[in-house]
Parts: C-alpha cells; sequence; structure tokens
C-alpha cells in the first residue's frame, strides 16, 4: 500500500469513526483491509476506496470500521469500577429508585455489558426493580459475537466461579467447552449500533 493509499484510508477513518490510526499502523490496515478487498474481488487499494466512497448506502463504510477496529475486552476488567457501580445501585434502591439504565457506550463483543448485568443481578432488591443495559459498539461483527453470549473457556476466566455457575450455561460438544450466558440475563442487555463520533447521541 503506497503512502497516499494509507492517508486516503486514514483520512476516511478518522472522518468516520474518530480512529487514529498512526504512521505504525500501516501494517495492521493492509492486512486487514486486503481481506476486505479478497471478498470483493479488488485488487487496488484506491480501487477500494474508490468503492467504499461511491456506495451511498454507507454498508462498505461499516464492513471498512468492522475491519480496522480492534476489540480488547474481557470480563470484570478493571473490577473496582464493577464494586462501585453495584455500591452505587444498591444506594439508589435503598432511596427508593426502581428504574435503572446503563449505558456500556463501546460494549465490544458483550463481556463488559454481561458483567455490569451480572454484577447488578448480585444486588437482591435488583430482582423486583427494573434494570436495564444499552450495549453499543461500531463494530457490527462485534455486536453480532455479543448478542450470541456465548464464550470460550479462556474469556470466561476472569469470572468468579460462583458467578459463572450462576448466570452462564455450560456447553459441551465433543472436545470444545464453551459457556452461554443465560436468558435472563440477556433479556437485560439490548445491544445496537452507535458510532461514537456522531453527534447528538439518541
Amino acid at each position: 500500500m503506497d503512502k497516499a493509499a494509507f492517508n486516503n484510508i486514514r483520512d476516511l477513518v478518522f472522518k468516520e469513526s474518530g480512529i487514529v490510526l498512526g504512521d505504525a499502523k500501516v501494517a495492521l490496515v493492509v492486512a486487514r483491509v486486503s481481506r476486505r478487498m479478497n471478498e470483493l474481488g479488488i485488487d487496488k487499494h484506491q480501487a477500494y476506496i474508490d468503492h467504499v466512497k461511491a456506495d451511498k448506502t454507507g454498508t462498505e463504510v461499516i464492513k471498512l470500521l468492522d475491519a480496522i477496529s480492534t476489540n480488547v475486552t474481557h470480563f470484570f476488567r478493571e473490577p473496582d469500577h464493577f464494586d462501585t457501580l453495584r455500591d452505587i445501585v444498591d444506594g439508589w434502591f435503598g432511596e427508593g429508585q426502581d428504574r435503572i439504565r446503563v449505558w456500556c457506550s463501546a460494549s465490544s463483543t458483550g463481556q463488559e455489558p454481561y458483567t455490569i448485568s451480572m454484577s447488578l443481578s448480585e444486588i437482591p432488591q435488583a430482582r423486583t426493580k427494573n434494570v436495564r443495559i444499552l450495549a453499543t459498539d461500531i463494530s457490527t461483527r462485534a455486536l453480532g459475537r455479543a448478542k450470541e453470549g456465548n464464550y470460550s473457556t479462556e474469556e470466561i476466566e476472569k469470572i468468579p466461579l460462583g458467578l459463572l455457575n450462576k448466570y452462564f450455561v455450560k456447553e459441551k460438544s465433543g472436545n470444545v467447552v464453551r459457556h452461554q450466558v443465560k436468558a435472563d440475563q440477556k433479556k437485560m442487555v439490548l445491544f445496537g449500533r452507535l458510532n461514537l463520533s456522531e453527534f447528538p447521541f439518541p
């Protein structure tokens, strides 16, 4: 990929998402964009850029951002944050609040919003309250995985065993073990695509 093509893609990605691609990201961009180009049968980087810009539906921009975005997450990442959230919401319940809405603005593949749902479900009063979590992300690929709520053994290793047994169902197929988020937890979470660089938010 020549410098001009990289700059064009970098400018396009920044304009559409606010994601900053530094000079050190050339190899990453080439690898990820090339996969999308192969799917489309396009062999020139500038031709792909022209294709993205010509797509009035905006679908190809979304595909590009899906390819470029990096989803780094795990369950109970920064655990103190979830302890604090649980304490705050428990306090609100004690004051008579019965409707709670939480926005997880960059939900990736679902680990964070499901961590929130588990944390809030541990408050005894939460079972009788109206608690919902809005989980958004720019990547439709990540959101697809999040909605499935199905994770490998490696992905759930940060979840305390008591919570894992309470909120997940273990599924085994041959030698492969997966962990499925239970239906009551999934009902607490609404997933939707949102680009944080586009204001105002709904």
